[in-house]
């Protein structure tokens, strides 16, 4: 992020205009796992993975898009083949666990919550189990699926130091997917705010309106530096911080946008539902923001980090 001169700024914009492009061509996430295959993504997002990474899951977050790319980050962080399956715990207190993949559910797997993890195959998994319902989720076009194992199950310890890294990224990866989606949800809303009219003068025109937008944006952008430090750190710590500020400040522009939008933004017919889905789906993923702030406190009180 910042101090790295690794992307320029013409070449990041061209990357988003890209992205973008690549998730307006189909919403179907087969298709741009394609689409993305065609264009080298892999390749590209080594040469510089902290802005690359960051560019790509929020553009992912404005799109409401779906992708294998965040499987592929966590096969990375453990060192294992890409082709092997991650699951992400959902809700730190349910003990549920989802698999973020759009295609089949692979032969190798990593099955772990947010302690420790092990290495599992196919088999160890309920057949009957795979699948969009129970997992708590109120977004099913994230391509999450239930993950349910045998009770015979047993696996191969992952190493702890791997497991935390990639939970931290994670992290960073979904706080990055949850600012783009508040990013979109608040631009829908000023654009709302400048066309709707009362007493003959758009309603964003009025300063309770203009000062709700307002503290929205500087909860993402705080959201975002955050985002920024916590690649740049690469602490665990620091993505933890990352992921609850950015799930806090897309409830805040989610409550925000309702709020301006009226009735018209609670119906199925207007598509901000889609973003308030999201948000609480994702902020659900690798711990939710209130948990990681627990966990935050606890380790500050304890003395394990400083302020």
């Amino acid at each position: 992020m910042r101090g790295r001169p690794d992307m320029d700024a013409d070449t990041l914009n061209e990357l988003r205009l890209t992205l973008r492009r690549v998730f307006a061509a189909g919403a179907d996430p087969s298709v741009v796992n394609k689409d993305l295959a065609d264009l080298g993504w892999d390749d590209a997002r080594h040469d510089d993975p902290a802005r690359t990474d960051v560019a790509f899951f929020e553009e992912q977050g404005r799109a409401l898009a779906a992708s294998d790319v965040l499987n592929t980050s966590l096969c990375e962080a453990l060192g294992v083949d890409v082709g092997t399956g991650v699951t992400i715990p959902v809700r730190a207190r349910s003990g549920d666990l989802a698999i973020l993949l759009t295609d089949v559910i692979p032969e190798k797997l990593v099955v772990g919550d947010l302690r420790s993890a092990v290495f599992l195959t196919k088999s160890d998994i309920d057949p009957h189990d795979i699948g969009p319902h129970g997992i708590g989720l109120l977004d099913t076009t994230l391509g999450a699926r239930r993950v349910v194992l045998r009770a015979d199950a047993s696996g191969r310890p992952v190493d702890g130091a791997a497991w935390s890294a990639a939970l931290t990224a994670a992290r960073r990866s979904l706080a990055s997917e949850l600012v783009g989606v508040g990013l979109e949800a608040l631009a829908l809303a000023i654009t709302y705010v400048s066309q709707r009219t009362q007493f003959g003068r758009p309603i964003g025109s009025f300063q309770a309106v203009r000062h709700r937008l307002a503290e929205a944006h500087v909860h993402l952008t705080a959201a975002q530096e955050l985002v920024g430090a916590a690649w740049n750190s690469g602490d665990a710590d620091d993505a933890c911080l990352a992921k609850a500020a950015a799930g806090r400040a897309a409830d805040h522009t989610m409550r925000t946008a309702m709020q301006v939008f009226g009735a018209i933004g609670l119906t199925w017919e207007h598509k901000l539902h889609g973003y308030v889905r999201r948000a609480a789906s994702l902020d659900a993923l690798a711990g939710e923001s209130g948990f990681l702030e627990e966990r935050l406190g606890r380790r500050l009180v304890d003395g394990a980090i400083t302020p």
